[in-house]
């Protein structure tokens, strides 16, 4: 009796690292192709697809069993978290391109000129919208 009291508690902790096990490999999986493709064109995503991201955010929390964010709120993390860094590392390409748009009295970031919907949504214009919205807040 006693030994199968103990081999149901082994079979059950078992259980349980092996569903968060594979929590963690779908979470991850799903994660970071989502995460790196939200920095480079998510900003010129159409709403339709945006709406297929969400659905499968959602059916992916499902599967881990947490609430996760919408893309939108993703995309404006990565692309916060993505200036940070740019503005953290000296030796960035894209350092300069920040520098040369930084306003002296209130701490932002200066528009760059876009003639086209393209490339106003582009990683610098819009990291630098998201940025600057942050900072006023």
């Amino acid at each position: 009796m006693e030994w199968e009291r103990k081999f149901y508690d082994i079979v059950r902790e078992t259980e349980c690292n092996l569903t968060n096990a594979r929590r963690k490999l779908q979470g991850s999986t799903a994660a970071k192709p989502l995460y790196f493709g939200s920095v480079c064109w998510g900003g010129n995503i159409n709403k339709q697809d945006r709406d297929r991201l969400d659905k499968f955010i959602r059916k992916a929390s499902g599967v881990v069993g947490r609430k996760q964010d919408n893309f939108t709120s993703t995309h404006e993390r990565r692309l916060t978290d993505k200036v940070q860094k740019i503005l953290a590392d000296d030796s960035h390409p894209l350092r300069p391109e920040f520098d040369s748009r930084r306003t002296d009295r209130s701490n932002r970031f200066r528009q760059p000129t876009a003639r086209s919907t393209r490339y106003r949504n582009s990683f610098i214009p819009s990291a630098i919208h998201i940025f600057n919205s942050q900072v006023g807040r």
